[in-house]
């Protein structure tokens, strides 16, 4: 009976009396994509992160918000099951919390810094640093597409097999780190705001080690 339908459906369909299908909207390109993120004036969303480790019998989930703000400002901010900060400004990296705090310098570590990096060129709509650091493969549309990204660096694939973002536009939804030993990272952004300006006082409070 469902298949019978479905056919009275396709009969029905204007490609069946000779209507020409209206096209739909083009496949997105990276270009377009990029472009897109570049015109983005900063971010600003919430987080639910699932670190799923094969040893492990259940994952673990970690909230909080995430803000974006240009140039190459990023700030992570743990609400739960603890507080704690990561905050990145150019090439220096600093996490902790109101307790202790410890900065890196990138640039010593490729792993790490292309990982960031990746995060905050598709941001940025940096082309020429995602191509030189990852192989990518964009499908979909505008309002529905899927990136993936394979590390070209030998140290970075010695540790990261893939990683895989969804959104629509310049809202990122879902992201996965597949590494090498199996384990994963899955994160969901909720109530994402691609359209937010931060003020100076803003930029002093939210991007540094937060206060308990």
């Amino acid at each position: 009976m469902r298949r019978s339908l479905l056919l009275v459906l396709g009969l029905m369909a204007p490609q069946a009396a000779g209507v020409p299908a209206a096209p739909g909207p083009p496949a997105l390109t990276l270009d377009a994509l990029l472009e897109k993120f570049r015109r983005m004036p900063g971010l600003e969303a919430r987080f639910r992160e699932e670190r799923r480790i094969a040893l492990l019998a259940a994952p673990l989930v970690t909230e909080g918000t995430i803000h974006f703000a240009p140039p190459a400002r990023l700030a992570r901010h743990t609400s739960g099951p603890a507080l704690s900060s990561v905050v990145v400004d150019g090439r220096r990296l600093s996490f902790g919390d109101a307790a202790t705090r410890e900065d890196l310098d990138l640039d010593a570590n490729p792993v790490l810094r292309d990982y960031v990096n990746s995060f905050l060129q598709i941001l940025e709509g940096d082309r020429e640093g995602l191509v030189s650091s990852w192989r990518i493969e964009i499908a979909g549309r505008d309002e529905q597409w899927e990136m993936k990204l394979q590390p070209l660096s030998e140290p970075v694939r010695r540790t990261i097999r893939e990683m895989t973002l969804k959104g629509g536009g310049t809202v990122v939804r879902w992201m996965k780190i597949a590494e090498t030993t199996g384990d994963e990272t899955v994160t969901e952004f909720f109530e994402v705001n691609p359209s937010r300006r931060y003020t100076q006082d803003e930029i002093d409070r939210l991007f540094r080690i937060q206060p308990r």
